[in-house]
């Protein structure tokens, strides 16, 4: 039998590998070499400007120098102006309510129209119109530019009357000594004040400090605390205090201290707990005690 030969396969071929194409690195560009001896562009200047002639700087310089001349003749032609011819006083008003009319306190102020305000002592003229009329606690004079003058004036209102060596000096609510007066005025009277060197004008103080503005205390405190009906107050030991109210009731008030609080007890008290012909003393120990003695 003839012989079988059995065939030989072929063996596939192997797939073939794709192949990436390669790609060739960038060439780098080369780093700029900052050593020590290396140079760096400089930045683009700006072209100079070309150098001024010198007759021009020096027409410059001399326009500053009759710009400074013309500035200080200009100051000094003002200043002569101002004490000349301009801010001559034309207007002279008054303002303020007192006794007096605004043309009795112009006249008494003496001044003049014409004069130049920046030259004025208004000082001067206040101190002729205190001296003058008593009845005027306070002056303020304003200069009003161009022309103009304003006197204000407050007038006086009588506070009380304080007695000194038996005399009575009515006093407005300043202080200042208006008049000389008779004790009965209506008008709060104080004793124990001692007085230094009262006249009329004047601004009453007392021998001892501490009761100079003592009775402005008293007084203005009770008024604000609706305690009213105060005859008169005598302060001659300055920690017993005493005030006579409606002639009939002896206040012992004490030492100046809490007088608002205990003032307002005195006032509910005599108001409402006390009987209008009552007499008596009412003791003003502490702000809510108030402790009342009937004769």
């Amino acid at each position: 039998m003839p012989e079988f030969n059995e065939p030989k396969r072929r063996k596939k071929p192997a797939p073939k590998q794709q192949t990436r194409p390669v790609r060739s690195p960038k060439p780098k560009s080369p780093k700029p070499n900052v050593g020590a001896n290396s140079v760096r562009p400089s930045k683009p200047q700006k072209p100079q400007k070309p150098a001024e002639p010198k007759t021009q700087q020096r027409r410059r310089q001399n326009m500053a120098i009759y710009y400074v001349m013309f500035f200080v003749v200009a100051v000094a032609v003002f200043a002569v102006l101002s004490a000349t011819v301009l801010f001559n006083l034309e207007v002279i008003e008054a303002e303020g309510e007192s006794i007096y009319s605004h043309d009795d306190i112009i006249a008494v102020a003496n001044i003049k129209t014409g004069v130049n305000l920046l030259r004025f002592d208004t000082e001067e003229s206040k101190r002729i119109i205190l001296d003058h009329l008593v009845y005027i606690d306070s002056v303020t004079i304003r200069k009003n530019f161009p022309n103009k003058l304003t006197i204000h004036v407050v007038g006086a209102v009588e506070m009380a009357v304080v007695e000194h060596n038996g005399v009575f000096y009515k006093i407005s609510g300043s202080g200042r000594i208006l008049d000389t007066t008779s004790r009965y005025t209506g008008l709060t009277v104080i004793y124990g004040y001692e007085a230094d060197e009262p006249y009329i004008g004047d601004y009453i103080r007392s021998t001892e400090a501490r009761k100079t503005d003592l009775i402005f205390l008293l007084m203005n405190t009770a008024r604000e605390a609706g305690l009213t009906g105060i005859v008169d107050i005598n302060i001659e030991d300055f920690l017993d205090i005493k005030m006579n109210y409606m002639d009939r009731i002896v206040l012992h008030v004490g030492p100046a201290t809490q007088l608002k609080e205990r003032f307002e007890g005195a006032a509910y008290v005599l108001e409402n707990e006390i009987a209008t012909n009552e007499r008596g003393t009412l003791r003003l120990l502490e702000p809510t005690e108030v402790v009342f003695s009937p004769e």
